[in-house]
């Protein structure tokens, strides 16, 4: 059995059934947590592709076509980032 160790200040929520999806990447999910993460009270996070990359430990590439397909899928709103 595996355990996480709680944190005890610091939280954010993201759709469980994000896990579910069998037709998004490990790259597609990751982002779209980190938007999740990073989004206000109205659900907007506008971080550049760069900074998304540098914080998920991904290519600035990886990053785009991430974003790319979650809006395809309809996942997200894209207007640039």
């Amino acid at each position: 059995m595996s355990t996480i160790r709680r944190r005890d200040t610091g939280f954010f929520m993201g759709d469980n059934a994000i896990f579910d999806r069998q037709d998004l990447s490990a790259y597609e999910k990751l982002v779209y947590l980190y938007l999740c993460r990073r989004a206000d009270s109205e659900s907007r996070a506008w971080p550049s592709y760069a900074r998304i990359a540098q914080d998920c430990g991904i290519s600035r590439d990886t990053a785009m076509r991430a974003v790319a397909k979650l809006v395809e899928k309809g996942l997200m709103e894209g207007k640039g980032v």
